[in-house]
């Protein structure tokens, strides 16, 4: 466009960056002085005929010292620009707005929050390994915390993979509560019976609560038989061992006598406030899919709930 200009127009134009570049601030005005130089120089160097003759007969032609003058400012007005301008793919976090030359992904416009919260649901211990991997550190012990059990992908370079492969699938006993509710969920038809469906989830819960316990039986077990975790003392070895079977046999016999114990039956007082732990954790739960949209209430039967999805994403 502007080696396309007139005498009048270029001069014009020179004068705007002229005032421009004359009212910058101090530490602007000394960085600036090449640019301000350039200007004064063609300003001086376009002749005031080809302004004048513009400007008193407009059907005379452009003069014919105004196209080089024109032609050498748009080249320098360029330069100018490239040089103050950075490239999109050279500045702080750049790829995380600017895609370069990939096809634009359609997600980022147009996400699908519905699927995401059903894989958060279905998959917790997936999305709680992710979420360790990327925020917390790396420096993780597989040994003591099963979830962050991940392995490099097979085109993933690095120690971890961008998305873990879980290695121990939780049962459902394991999941969160509001993961066992919606596993429930979608087990169910089209209308769900509120008391049935609370009744399945105290299943669950019991079966957790008889795991946890037998967990910490079999802990207490192991620490009476000398199989505790703590360090200890090193003792001088008994020579000769014998009788090593016997012994492996009795611990056997403990382990499940403690199996066994475990169903042992617990007092009112605390069944009734396993009652209400178990009541209050499915309210908790039961919110929480209908905060996220999966429950639509029903004025017909007021002990029934209908299910706003029917079919599991891919």
């Amino acid at each position: 466009m502007v080696k396309k200009l007139s005498g009048r127009q270029l001069d014009a134009l020179l004068t705007e960056l002229h005032d421009l570049f004359q009212s910058l601030p101090p530490p602007q005005f000394l960085q600036e002085e090449n640019a301000r130089t350039q200007i004064a120089r063609t300003r001086e160097q376009l002749p005031d005929e080809a302004v004048e003759t513009e400007d008193h007969n407009e059907e005379v032609g452009i003069h014919p010292s105004v196209p080089p003058l024109a032609t050498s400012l748009a080249e320098w007005f360029t330069e100018y620009i490239e040089s103050k301008a950075s490239k999109l793919d050279q500045g702080p976090l750049w790829d995380v707005w600017n895609t370069g030359m990939n096809p634009f992904p359609s997600e980022l416009l147009n996400p699908a929050p519905r699927i995401t919260m059903v894989n958060a649901l279905l998959h917790p211990h997936v999305f709680q390994a992710m979420h360790k991997g990327l925020f917390q550190s790396s420096e993780v012990d597989p040994a003591t915390d099963p979830s962050s059990r991940t392995v490099v992908g097979p085109s993933t370079p690095g120690r971890r993979g961008l998305i873990p492969e879980i290695q121990h699938q939780p049962s459902l006993w394991e999941l969160p509560d509001s993961s066992i509710l919606f596993r429930r969920y979608m087990e169910a038809g089209k209308m769900i019976n509120v008391y049935d469906w609370y009744e399945s989830f105290a299943v669950a819960l019991e079966t957790q609560r008889r795991e946890q316990r037998k967990a910490l039986r079999l802990q207490n077990t192991n620490g009476v038989n000398g199989v505790s975790h703590t360090p200890q003392t090193p003792r001088t070895p008994r020579t000769p061992k014998r009788g090593r079977k016997g012994k492996e046999k009795a611990v056997e016999e403990v382990v499940e006598d403690v199996v066994e114990d475990v169903e042992e039956e617990m007092d009112e007082d605390e069944l009734e406030d396993w009652r209400i732990e178990v009541q209050a954790r499915f309210m908790r739960a039961y919110h929480d899919l209908d905060f996220m949209g999966f429950i639509k209430h029903t004025g017909r039967k007021a002990d029934h709930v209908i299910k706003t999805i029917y079919d599991l994403p891919d």
